[in-house]
């Protein structure tokens, strides 16, 4: 008898510890009375249209960024290339803001003398995307090298992101000098 209340207390244990467990994920997570938009009191209203008929915010409790966002929506590059050939980057930058994004301009860096390559300065419109051809220098050594392309513009922060360049040991016949 003894050994059979033990076991219903130890089994009522690991059930109430479970059941606790729920219910603090219940309370604190995304259905909760207790998380602010669940709670619904009389008077007032919990749908998501704005009170004020000229807010464009639809819940007056989300604080929207305002401004340009630019990102770099595609860093494409012809991979491996050989000795002795240059190899061209495809970008596409877009500004997911909502406000003009101005003084922009695209930076490639790539390794060796004067490596760095620059797209003229353009502006982007909200939603606008742009796309953007660099060609490097000649990869004049194998290995696995480095990238990194570089958008910055006047009023936002800079967004980097990197690729590397397998460049293979077979030559290319073309005369390095051309």
């Amino acid at each position: 008898m003894e050994n059979s209340n033990s076991f219903l207390k130890w089994v009522g244990g690991i059930i109430s510890a479970i059941v606790a467990g729920v219910v603090i994920w219940w309370l604190t997570g995304a259905n909760s009375p207790f998380v602010s938009g669940n709670q619904s009191t009389s008077g007032q209203s919990t749908s998501n249209h704005p009170t004020d008929p000229g807010s464009t915010n639809p819940d007056p409790a989300v604080i929207v960024p305002k401004g340009p966002k630019v990102v770099i929506t595609m860093f494409n590059l012809k991979n491996p290339i050989n000795i002795g050939e240059t190899i061209t980057a495809e970008f596409e930058v877009e500004n997911e803001g909502d406000a003009v994004s101005n003084g922009c301009q695209l930076i490639w860096e790539t390794p060796g003398l004067n490596g760095s390559k620059t797209s003229e300065q353009f502006d982007l419109q909200p939603g606008e995307k742009k796309s953007i051809e660099l060609v490097s220098n000649i990869f004049d050594k194998q290995g696995t090298f480095s990238t990194n392309a570089r958008l910055t513009c006047g009023n936002t922060e800079t967004i980097t992101e990197t690729k590397d360049v397998i460049v293979n040991f077979m030559m290319n016949r073309k005369p390095l000098t051309q």
